[in-house]
């Protein structure tokens, strides 16, 4: 039996942080250390989302003011995710994101989906995903209740859609993968493992499925994206322990044939990035990652190996 090689992807370029937030009045609902209506200076940034539409590409993602005393991940006490309770959004002109893929090419537009904008819902609103669905585009974003608003422009959107509540109230962080025949699976992250949900329709859903259970005993899956490419289906997450600091930028790849395949599976190799997302434009590949190797969101160049 001849096996088959699998190839990994390997970083080949140095990082670069294509969009870094700018001041703006914090919009969001009091806490223990913003006030609405404020102007904050400096905003971190999470969980985020991209797509290219009309020769814009959009990045949308989790954003909050960046607390008094926050130094680093590691030298901060409190809560680090305090106010993350609406999205950013920037964008940048450009045919194939090699245009884009310059120092602060994404320029900020008005952040969305504040609280006040989803009445009834729970004030945070995690790890969006975007996607094209028919002739509009569809949000969705957890926790708990995979949520979704729609939209005809990416500038307005309608919110108040539900697609299924999970099992767990900690479900989060959904991701849409469609597949070769049509089928599209909902990915999550419930407490250490990986579950998905498969429709047709985006009406009709499975019951909850396990993807993989997390190899490692004590950590967490977090922000996974899956991709398909040569007939191999590619699983990548960023994992959260608590000993590398409340942005591991420790994500990892696993390689398999089948899409149910995963369970017990190795990782073929790690990348450095937190929250990654992947853009693939023609025979290009990058990695998209929040706030390491600093805040915003950075990108580096991909070659499989």
């Amino acid at each position: 039996m001849i096996e088959r090689k699998i190839k990994k992807p390997v970083i080949c370029s140095e990082y670069i942080n294509i969009y870094k937030p700018q001041p703006d009045i914090y919009k969001g609902v009091n806490t223990e250390n913003f006030v609405s209506g404020e102007k904050y200076d400096e905003w971190i940034t999470n969980d985020f989302t991209v797509i290219h539409e009309n020769g814009i590409w959009h990045i949308f993602g989790i954003t909050h003011p960046k607390p008094k005393g926050f130094v680093s991940a590691f030298e901060y006490d409190k809560d680090v995710h305090e106010a993350e309770y609406q999205l950013f959004h920037c964008t940048a002109k450009g045919k194939s994101f090699s245009d884009v893929f310059k120092k602060e090419a994404f320029k900020d537009e008005n952040k969305i989906l504040y609280p006040s904008d989803r009445p009834g819902e729970r004030k945070d609103i995690w790890a969006p995903h975007i996607d094209r669905i028919d002739d509009e585009y569809c949000m969705i974003y957890s926790p708990e209740v995979m949520r979704y608003a729609k939209s005809k422009d990416l500038v307005t959107w309608e919110n108040g859609y539900e697609l299924f509540k999970c099992n767990d109230g900690g479900a989060r962080d959904p991701f849409l993968f469609h597949d070769d025949n049509g089928d599209k699976y909902l990915l999550f992250c419930e407490q250490n493992v990986l579950k998905y949900r498969k429709t047709r329709d985006m009406i009709n859903w499975s019951e909850e499925v396990l993807l993989q259970t997390n190899p490692f005993s004590k950590g967490a899956s977090e922000s996974p994206f899956m991709l398909k490419r040569d007939g191999m289906y590619y699983l990548m997450w960023c994992i959260y322990d608590t000993r590398n600091g409340c942005y591991d930028n420790r994500t990892y790849v696993f390689a398999s044939e089948t899409i149910d395949g995963f369970e017990g599976l190795a990782p073929i190799t790690m990348l450095e990035g937190h929250a990654p997302e992947f853009v693939v434009d023609g025979d290009d590949t990058y990695i998209l990652s929040a706030f390491y190797p600093e805040n915003g969101i950075s990108a580096a160049k991909i070659e499989w190996k």
